[in-house]
């Protein structure tokens, strides 16, 4: 083999090399989108991998064997990294105390939609969707801040944004309450 030859092999496992290192640090990474990104990543690397395989191959067989081996050193260390870091990553259960809150908050949603959608809404309701009312408009500007804060319930939300989600809702509440006097609609007890 030539130095041309030497250095398009020593090119060839580097690239192989480098690229099942970055698809694994990818694969592995914190907001990577677990296993089944982490799949795809390897899956993705290995096969980009392949070509500099390949381009050692056209050296000669002794050169792909070469960097055959180097891939698969490579990728022992590599495979292990992305079990382990993914192997650490056990889902929390969420913080109960927004709970109470999001039932609260889709009882709310509900009770606002039922003006919202109702073909023949009951007299002075029509207030309760029309933006340009200032009660409902505040009471839109509630919701939409109460949607924005809802945590996620399969991850653990930080307690500043349960709180501020559970403040969001009061609000809502109160601003439908608000919305409501202001058509003119009185509520009774369980309705």
């Amino acid at each position: 083999m030539s130095l041309l030859e030497y250095a398009q092999l020593v090119l060839a496992g580097l690239a192989g090399v480098g690229i099942l290192a970055a698809s694994s640090r990818a694969a592995a990474a914190p907001r990577g989108g677990g296993t089944d990104a982490a799949f795809w990543y390897c899956f993705a690397g290995a096969v980009a991998a392949l070509v500099p395989l390949l381009w050692a191959y056209s050296l000669g067989p002794a050169a792909g064997a070469t960097v055959l081996a180097l891939l698969l050193l490579a990728g022992i260390p590599a495979a292990a990294h992305v079990l382990k870091t993914i192997g650490h990553r056990r889902p929390v259960p969420p913080d109960p105390a927004w709970q109470p809150a999001a039932d609260t908050h889709a009882a709310l949603a509900a009770r606002w939609l039922a003006y919202e959608l109702n073909p023949a809404p009951p007299p002075g309701a029509e207030v309760l969707t029309d933006p340009a009312a200032p009660a409902t408009s505040a009471m839109v500007r509630a919701l939409d801040r109460a949607n924005r804060l809802r945590p996620d319930p399969s991850a653990l939300p930080a307690a500043q944004r349960t709180s501020a989600y559970i403040l969001a809702v009061a609000e809502f509440s109160r601003r439908l309450d608000e919305a409501e006097a202001a058509a003119g609609i009185s509520r009774t007890a369980g309705r």
